[in-house]
């Protein structure tokens, strides 16, 4: 993995090895190493809680340090995300307690060759036109088990929480997650998992130093010192799926020899692309990349499996036919989108998926240790 070492890749320090301390305390079998910090701290806690904030990343932190101060003073140990450094791909790794490479959970939009198109897997949209894809389950294409089911099957009471409308009954907002969380624990509850979009949201729409940002951050902080003060029997964890850095979007549809090399639509994500590139261009088409987008690492799919840029452990069955022929991994601050195929792009400010400092470190932050 040399070659990415400078991009702070580092697969025994990740979400992945936060999750499988989390097994090892509750007495489950790991998938993968554990962290030694993490398991002296989870000694004499049974009730765990675990706060996932999006892209509330070290990075985004810093930046609004005023605002987050709160969270900064409870920073306990600075971890790296999985890659690609997105949503799909990090917080499967963390409920799973597996990387990437092995859920076949990689990015927000994956080809599905079953169905001949793109699909964004959490909304099972399709990344061309949006519409609903009848039938798709992402739950169904790579079936996945998760925390609260490992952990059920050595006898601890967990649960995921996601929020409103990914979960009908979830929470709509910071304060409903704090109610609910309570509720849970004053119910024997042992291990918690809350999910919730913000600030990953707003840093989309506004852009890394947006004030919003700040605020958001500051009340998400109010909510946990509250939680943590009145459940002092709950080891409460803050941490984040990835960080978010300001972006430039550019369009390969105004690249004809880029656009008109590929046989499939480009998906992944906009900092970490997958192309599927016809035959007679394969020879041609990373020089061609270069030329065109520098700030872009690009891989062979073979390659980026024997670097385990998407983690180690055994690849999943259908791993090739998501990452196609290559990838390319932004580390400058580009965004690739392609409005060939596409109309309806939506250019945001900030974004995430590449392997930048600022979108791959996360601050895990403790409260009644």
């Amino acid at each position: 993995m040399a070659r990415f070492d400078r991009y702070v890749t580092d697969s025994t320090k990740t979400l992945v090895n936060l999750s499988n301390s989390i097994l090892r305390h509750y007495g489950h079998a790991t998938f993968h190493p554990s962290l030694p910090e993490f398991d002296h701290l989870f000694k004499g806690h049974r009730k765990i809680a675990v706060f996932l904030f999006d892209a509330m990343g070290e990075a985004i932190l810093n930046a609004h340090s005023y605002l987050g101060r709160d969270f900064l003073k409870h920073g306990f140990a600075s971890l790296y995300c999985v890659n690609p450094a997105t949503t799909v791909a990090s917080t499967t790794s963390f409920l799973t307690a597996r990387f990437p490479v092995e859920t076949g959970w990689i990015g927000w939009s994956q080809q599905f060759d079953n169905y001949g198109i793109p699909i964004d897997c959490f909304r099972g949209t399709s990344s061309i036109d949006k519409s609903k894809v009848e039938d798709f389950s992402m739950d169904k294409e790579c079936p996945v088990t998760r925390l609260d089911s490992l952990l059920a099957e050595v006898g601890v009471k967990a649960k995921i929480s996601y929020p409103y409308p990914l979960s009908e009954v979830g929470p709509k907002t910071y304060r409903d997650i704090e109610a609910q969380a309570t509720d849970f624990f004053a119910n024997g509850g042992e291990f918690l998992y809350s999910y919730y979009e913000e600030p990953d949201s707003s840093l989309h729409q506004r852009g890394v130093h947006s004030l919003k940002v700040g605020f958001i951050i500051r009340a998400l902080s109010k909510a946990v010192e509250r939680f943590a003060k009145n459940n002092p029997d709950v080891l409460v964890l803050v941490i984040a799926d990835h960080g978010q850095i300001d972006v430039k979007t550019k369009d390969i549809a105004k690249v004809p020899e880029i656009r008109d090399a590929l046989r499939k639509p480009i998906s992944l994500d906009g900092r970490c692309r997958a192309f599927f590139v016809k035959e007679e261009c394969k020879d041609a088409f990373p020089t061609l990349m270069k030329k065109h987008y520098p700030d872009f690492e690009v891989l062979s799919a073979s390659e980026a499996l024997a670097e385990h840029f998407f983690g180690v452990g055994n690849p999943h069955p259908r791993i090739k036919e998501f990452l196609g022929d290559f990838i390319a991994i932004a580390k400058g601050d580009s965004l690739l989108v392609d409005t060939s195929r596409k109309s309806n792009v939506h250019i945001l400010k900030g974004h995430h998926a590449g392997i930048t400092k600022e979108e791959k470190m996360i601050l895990v932050c403790a409260y009644n240790k």
